[in-house]
């Protein structure tokens, strides 16, 4: 009611993974729905199939943070998996929401072209050449201040790799 009184158009859920609010997420975003409202899903791509699924009929549009293309570096950096980002990944697209791709490249940690070259390939072959893919630069910060900005050619380095094999 009060997106509505303020005159929004968007209610996003993001920062703080919204996963871990699920119920909230999707009460929310079914009230928005049936507002008029539009929904946005900004996550770190760990869910279950199911409640995803059931999400994603109230969703407009969701950023996926892909953080890396090595289960090593989501075991080691949060504790975490790879497959299931990509499966997530692959329901949203089946589902036809619009979503995007954002890739924070950190020095050293995931910076290796030949691995951002698979994931980019990767993308291309199981969600099309059309998906963005946002390749983000890294500042130091709370655990990881001894490392240093991503260096904008690292960047430009990127991008060149997920145009040479076919992304738009």
């Amino acid at each position: 009611e009060r997106a509505i009184e303020n005159n929004l158009q968007f209610i996003a859920f993001t920062y703080t993974e919204p996963t871990v609010f699920y119920e909230y997420m999707y009460d929310v975003s079914k009230l928005a729905k049936e507002k008029g409202l539009r929904t946005l899903l900004n996550t770190n791509g760990a869910m279950n199939p199911e409640p995803l699924r059931q999400l994603l009929k109230y969703i407009d549009a969701v950023n996926v943070d892909l953080k890396a293309f090595t289960a090593e570096f989501y075991q080691v950096t949060s504790y975490s998996e790879l497959e299931p980002v990509l499966t997530t990944l692959k329901i949203i697209k089946e589902e036809g929401v619009w979503f995007e791709i954002t890739n924070l490249v950190i020095p050293t940690l995931n910076d290796d072209m030949g691995k951002i070259r698979e994931m980019c390939i990767w993308v291309r072959d199981n969600l099309g050449k059309d998906v963005p893919l946002h390749f983000s630069r890294f500042f130091p910060a709370y655990k990881l201040t001894r490392l240093p900005p991503t260096p904008i050619e690292t960047l430009e380095q990127a991008r060149a790799i997920a145009l040479e094999v076919g992304l738009e």
